[in-house]
C-alpha cells in the first residue's frame, strides 16, 4: 500500500471513533443526502427560503462569538498523549476499537467490500472480546472470569492479534499495528496483577469454609441433585486451596504460549488445541489433585472460554 504511514499511534483524550463500517455507512449516508437535495436554484426551494426569517438575539450573538473564541483557543492547546491507547477509549468494553481505527487511519479498509469490513471489525472484536469480559460486571457485580480464566484469554487474544498482524497487515503498517498489542497486553496484564474474579473469591472461601467446619453438614449417600451439588462444593473447596509459587505461574504462560506458537504453524488443529489448554488449565488450577470431581469442575468451567476462542482460531487460520 503506497503512502501510509507506519508512525506508532497516538491518542488524543477527546478521540471518538466509531467503527470502520459505521464511519463508512454514515460518510455514504451524507453524500446520498447531498445528492438528493435540492439546488438553491429550483424554483420551488428559492420561494421556500424567501419566505424564512431568521432574527438572532444578541445574546445569541454574544454566545456565538464566545464559542468561536473558545474553539480557537482550543485548537492552539496541545491535546495531552496517552502512553496506552488503551485509556482513551469512552468504552473500555470494545478494545478492538484502537486496533480498527489505526488500520482504518492507514487505509486498510479502502479497497475492502463493506461485508469485509464488516467481518474483520466483527473478528477483532471476537478475538478481544474475553479481555472486555474483564471490565464487565454481571448480575450482583459478578465478575465472571476467573484470574486463570482471564489469564488464558489475553494469551490467546495476543497470540492471534500477532498472527493477523503477521497474514493479514501489510508490511508498512505492521510495526504500528504490533505496537498497539503490545500496549494491549500491557494494559490487561496490568489489571489481571490485582485481578479476582467471583469465583476465585468463592473457591477461596469454600477452602475456609472447609478448614473450619469440614463437609459436617452434608448429607451422608446423598443422590441425585444433592449428590452434584455436595461435590461441587468439595470441588471448589479444593480448588480454592490451590496456590502457586510465582515459577509456577511463568511455566503455565510459556505451555500455553508453546501451544499458541504450535497452532499457528499448523502443527495441529483447534480440536488438539482445545485439549492440549484444557489439560494445562486442569493441572494447573487443581494443583496436581486428579479427582475425578475436581477434573470435571475444572473442565467445565474452561469449556465455553475454549469453545469461543477456538472459534476466532478456526477464522484465523
Amino acid at each position: 500500500m503506497a503512502n501510509i504511514s507506519s508512525e506508532i499511534p497516538q491518542f488524543s483524550m477527546d478521540s471518538i471513533f466509531s467503527g470502520a463500517y459505521n464511519k463508512r455507512m454514515a460518510q455514504r449516508a451524507v453524500k446520498e443526502r447531498a445528492k438528493n437535495a435540492k439546488p438553491a436554484t429550483d424554483p420551488e426551494a428559492a420561494k421556500m427560503l424567501e419566505s424564512i426569517k431568521l432574527t438572532i438575539s444578541q445574546e445569541s450573538l454574544d454566545y456565538i462569538k464566545q464559542m468561536d473564541k473558545w474553539e480557537k483557543t482550543e485548537l492552539l492547546t496541545e491535546r495531552p498523549k496517552l502512553s496506552n491507547a488503551f485509556l482513551y477509549s469512552c468504552d473500555i468494553k470494545k478494545q478492538f476499537m484502537p486496533f480498527s481505527e489505526y488500520l482504518y487511519k492507514n487505509s486498510f479498509y479502502d479497497e475492502l467490500s463493506d461485508e469485509e469490513v464488516k467481518d474483520t471489525e466483527n473478528l477483532l472484536a471476537e478475538i478481544t472480546h474475553g479481555t472486555d469480559i474483564l471490565y464487565t460486571l454481571h448480575g450482583d457485580n459478578f465478575k465472571i472470569l476467573s484470574h486463570s480464566d482471564a489469564t488464558l484469554e489475553l494469551i490467546s487474544s495476543v497470540s492471534a492479534l500477532n498472527y493477523f498482524a503477521d497474514v493479514y497487515v501489510d508490511g508498512d503498517i505492521r510495526d504500528g499495528f504490533k505496537d498497539l498489542i503490545k500496549q494491549y497486553e500491557e494494559y490487561n496484564s496490568a489489571t489481571l496483577e490485582t485481578y479476582e474474579g467471583s469465583r476465585d473469591y468463592f473457591d477461596k472461601q469454600q477452602a475456609i469454609q472447609k478448614k473450619r467446619y469440614g463437609f459436617a453438614s452434608f448429607t451422608p449417600n446423598a443422590t441425585g441433585d444433592a449428590k452434584i451439588a455436595q461435590n461441587r462444593i468439595r470441588a471448589q473447596a479444593a480448588i480454592g486451596e490451590v496456590s502457586h509459587t510465582k515459577e509456577e505461574d511463568k511455566q503455565v504462560l510459556n505451555a500455553y504460549k508453546k501451544i499458541f506458537e504450535q497452532l499457528m504453524c499448523r502443527m495441529f488443529g483447534t480440536q488438539n488445541a482445545f485439549s492440549k489448554l484444557q489439560d494445562i488449565y486442569v493441572s494447573y488450577c487443581s494443583g496436581g489433585n486428579r479427582s475425578q470431581i475436581v477434573t470435571d469442575e475444572l473442565k467445565e468451567r474452561c469449556s465455553n472460554n475454549l469453545t469461543r476462542t477456538m472459534s476466532y482460531w478456526d477464522k484465523l487460520l
